[in-house]
């Protein structure tokens, strides 16, 4: 009887020391899957550079952040496409380094529901310059693959939904779009403008100078441009004799300043950069210089010149 009770007893304890040990193992795997997670978690933290509150639950899958300053196209409208090329209803070029971030939502099926998310936000937080859903947007396929060049963000139409604002003085295009599959993506781009004329002035060329004018946008450049915006612009136009282009000076009232004196004050800088582009050899009649001072002002850049297409 002793023996037998004795034989309990060391069983009982050789299973106590089993389950002991498997607890162990099990915390010692835990607390490795941890280890193992938090860099991950810090470097999906590092990769979001969202300016508002992301989606519960997202996932970022891709993330591409731009080193230094280029021009920006900003889709302001539906798109549709004019003479094989796609051509949004409204646009804006804007200079300045551009973040793009996808998540998926694995765990909300409506796209409607994602997309209310971030525009409570905008709308908070910002201001608003355009919306759109469903079909009113244009073609999904020009959105995924020509405008977010993001292939995983194509679905159907229907289902997509798409809004661009003004955060804390920084672009925010926000895309959600449902796929066939049924899942749902969220794409963000951000793009923090440029406020140092002379970085801007690195991201000027014929080219995006060209495009940026020809749409109708102004090209924003310091309101006392350096050497290096200034012979940009002279290239520019050196390259297109057709253009003509209104130089007109924006800046934020002075101390003690008047409206008036403002206006003046703006339009005396954009002669001056005028007289430059005509000592580097601008014809005359190309152009045109006006000061409206504070009256138009910009989030991004209060004291500026603005370059715009001449009809």
């Amino acid at each position: 009887m002793v023996d037998r009770y004795l034989r309990i007893k060391r069983n009982r304890i050789t299973n106590v020391g089993i389950r002991v040990q498997l607890i162990g193992f099990q915390r010692r795997c835990c607390a490795l899957l941890l280890l193992a997670w938090l860099p991950l978690a810090a470097m999906g933290a590092d990769n979001d550079d969202s300016i508002i509150a992301l989606y519960p639950r997202a996932q970022l899958v891709e993330s591409a952040g731009e080193q230094g300053v280029s021009t920006h196209r900003v889709m302001l409208g539906a798109l549709k496409k004019v003479n094989s090329e796609i051509a949004p209803e409204a646009s804006r070029y804007v200079q300045g380094e551009r973040t793009r971030n996808t998540y998926l939502l694995p765990d909300e099926p409506r796209s409607n529901l994602v997309f209310d998310f971030y525009l409570e936000q905008l709308e908070r937080q910002g201001q608003i310059l355009y919306q759109c859903a469903g079909r009113e947007c244009g073609s999904s396929n020009y959105w995924a693959n020509s405008v977010f060049e993001r292939r995983i963000l194509y679905g159907p139409e229907q289902y997509q939904h798409y809004v661009v604002g003004v955060v804390d003085g920084q672009y925010l295009a926000i895309y959600v779009a449902q796929r066939a599959t049924g899942q749902v993506y969220a794409h963000l781009d951000t793009i923090k403008p440029q406020r140092d004329s002379a970085a801007a002035a690195n991201a000027l060329d014929s080219a995006n100078l060209l495009q940026a004018l020809t749409s109708g946008a102004a090209v924003k450049i310091g309101l006392r441009p350096d050497v290096a915006a200034t012979n940009k612009v002279v290239a520019a136009l050196m390259d297109n004799p057709a253009l003509s282009l209104y130089v007109v000076g924006h800046d934020a009232l002075q101390r003690d300043e008047t409206v008036l004196a403002a206006m003046t004050r703006t339009a005396a800088a954009a002669g001056e950069f005028r007289l430059r582009l005509i000592k580097l050899g601008i014809a005359e009649s190309r152009l045109q210089a006006y000061g409206v001072g504070p009256l138009a002002p910009s989030i991004d850049a209060p004291a500026r010149l603005e370059l715009l297409l001449a009809d």
